[in-house]
């Protein structure tokens, strides 16, 4: 079948819609586009398009647009996992942005699995999206290798690998995480401990910075025996409560670089008969509703997720249109301390 030949379905192309009517096939078009107002066509007149459409079958053609752009409009965006509310509200962030330039959002989560992560991609290249947008994994590396050796436009979303420098990403800036420690210290604690994830991303690893910062600021130095880095996949609450139960001289309060952390310090923290926030205070960064005041009740600098989708789908479509432009990332700044029962003075 040719672009402009009659559908299989029994509708009609845009030509004969516009012969029926006597109007242009441009003025259809920017009818059934959205964009009539823009270029001064009557309501009545996009009114009568509107009608005639529905009744003649006609669908807009978006596969034939599509392949004279070379274009399939969709943006791919990959998650390790649905845990939380993180990923419902990035892709809240990310949906106006999205629609508003015609794209559809291809979305694909396979539970921080490298080898499934490469198998979904595979099934999402077949698709020709336009760009991905991926919160990397160590073990994805292979995989976003060849995504850059086939040219398609690739934006990492939350954290990014120092192996792939070019790779531009947008962030949450890692500095805002001295709001928490802050905290910690402002509320009385000195022996401060830390809980992240052993996975060499590169703002994970500023975090980290940011915590020996922060305390050497106050003049406290940060204790190696404290830094209890976990292995991805690892029982976390297993590893923070051995940890723990090994350090005689134990710090009183632990800064968590994500709220799963933070839940498994808690549960680390029950099962060895320490009260929080009296024996052991806890600050975390995220603030998903878990964290919240009728769950786990912790204190959480809020991230500005939703900024964070935006910026991400904002700078996918700038890569969309100038594919051979070098791009820089973008780290989102602004977060929110929210005291809450875990660290009470």
């Amino acid at each position: 079948m040719s672009l402009g030949s009659p559908p299989k379905n029994g509708g009609v192309t845009i030509t004969q819609l516009a012969r029926k009517l006597d109007l242009s096939v441009a003025t259809i078009s920017l009818v059934m586009s959205g964009r009539w107002q823009q270029y001064g066509i009557a309501q009545t007149t996009a009114d009568r398009v509107k009608r005639a459409a529905r009744g003649m079958k006609y669908i807009r053609n978006a596969m034939a647009r599509n392949l004279r752009q070379l274009k399939s409009g969709l943006l791919g965006i990959v998650f390790p996992h649905l845990r939380n509310d993180w990923a419902h509200r990035i892709l809240s962030g990310m949906h106006d942005v999205i629609l508003e330039n015609g794209k559809i959002p291809f979305i694909i989560s396979h539970g921080e699995n490298a080898e499934e992560e490469a198998k979904q991609i595979d099934t999402l290249i077949e698709h020709r999206p336009d760009a991905l947008i991926i919160n990397p994994i160590v073990k994805g590396l292979p995989t976003y290798r060849r995504l850059r050796s086939l040219n398609i436009p690739l934006v990492f979303l939350s954290d990014a690998l120092s192996e792939l420098p070019d790779v531009p990403c947008v962030g949450w800036d890692p500095e805002e995480a001295a709001l928490a420690i802050n905290h910690l210290i402002a509320v009385g604690h000195r022996k401060i401990g830390f809980v992240g994830i052993e996975d060499r991303r590169v703002v994970a690893r500023q975090r980290l910075q940011v915590f020996t910062k922060t305390l050497a600021t106050a003049g406290i130095r940060a204790r190696k025996r404290w830094i209890m880095m976990m292995p991805p996949g690892a029982d976390m609450e297993a590893g923070i409560r051995s940890a723990l139960a090994s350090t005689p001289d134990r710090p009183t309060a632990l800064f968590c670089v994500y709220d799963d952390c933070a839940f498994a310090a808690c549960e680390s923290a029950a099962r060895l008969g320490l009260r929080i926030p009296d024996d052991l205070a806890i600050a975390t960064l995220g603030d998903s509703r878990a964290a919240g005041p009728m769950a786990f009740d912790l204190t959480t600098v809020a991230a500005p997720i939703e900024k964070e989708g935006e910026a991400a789908a904002r700078l996918a479509l700038e890569l969309i249109s100038n594919p051979n432009r070098k791009h820089a990332s973008v780290m989102v700044r602004g977060g929110i301390l929210i005291p809450r029962g875990s660290s009470r003075a």
